[in-house]
């Protein structure tokens, strides 16, 4: 589903680099990567059939319209952008992806309503944080809502970046206190050291 929005969110931005290297579209043309992005749907409908599992099905469904939705709301962020706007299009567009993913894992493990709730909000926190995060390393690019956030707040530059800053500690934290449902200490570290070493996060 990632790599679905990934191709579609270049084509969409004009995006020139992708992480270093030539976005999929600039390679292979926009025909091909519409229907290449369309395929790797399909491919993830077939994984939900063989999975058999309603809930799973419709929870991920749920979680590819956010996505669109939140690319939608990005596509009209315009000048008048207040942090709430920011946070709710965060919240669609990126955190619905690490959410969704968060809580599948639960459910399939067959955890319990408070488990699958918690990992759910776990991974919706961790999704923010790790938006704002990369907003911040990337805040000169002109064309991005963080930055017209930036340009339409009242305070300086280095105040705003640290305010955020700040904001993306909250979401870690509010990401972390969310697994203190999980009993088993050892499992909890493991899985918080992963998080932090794959997406280098910053504490």
């Amino acid at each position: 589903l990632h790599t679905e929005s990934i191709i579609h969110d270049d084509i969409i931005d004009d995006e020139k680099d992708r992480r270093g290297k030539i976005p999929f579209y600039m390679k292979y043309g926009y025909n091909f990567s519409i229907l290449t992005a369309d395929f790797v749907l399909g491919m993830i409908l077939n994984i939900i059939s063989r999975i058999n599992n309603l809930r799973v099905a419709r929870e991920l469904s749920r979680a590819a319209l956010n996505m669109s939705e939140g690319e939608a709301l990005e596509i009209k962020t315009n000048n008048n952008i207040i942090l709430d706007d920011y946070i709710k299009m965060l919240e669609f567009k990126t955190a619905s992806l690490f959410e969704i993913s968060s809580k599948i894992g639960a459910i399939l493990a067959n955890g319990n309503k408070e488990e699958v709730e918690a990992l759910a909000t776990f991974g919706r926190c961790l999704g923010i944080a790790y938006q704002i995060q990369d907003d911040i390393s990337d805040w000169e690019n002109e064309n991005k809502p963080f930055n017209l956030l930036l340009h339409s707040s009242d305070i300086t530059k280095n105040d705003f970046l640290d305010n955020m800053h700040k904001l993306y500690l909250n979401y870690i934290r509010e990401a972390e206190n969310a697994l203190t449902v999980i009993k088993h200490k050892t499992d909890l570290e493991k899985l918080l050291d992963l998080t932090r070493s794959e997406l280098q996060l910053d504490r």
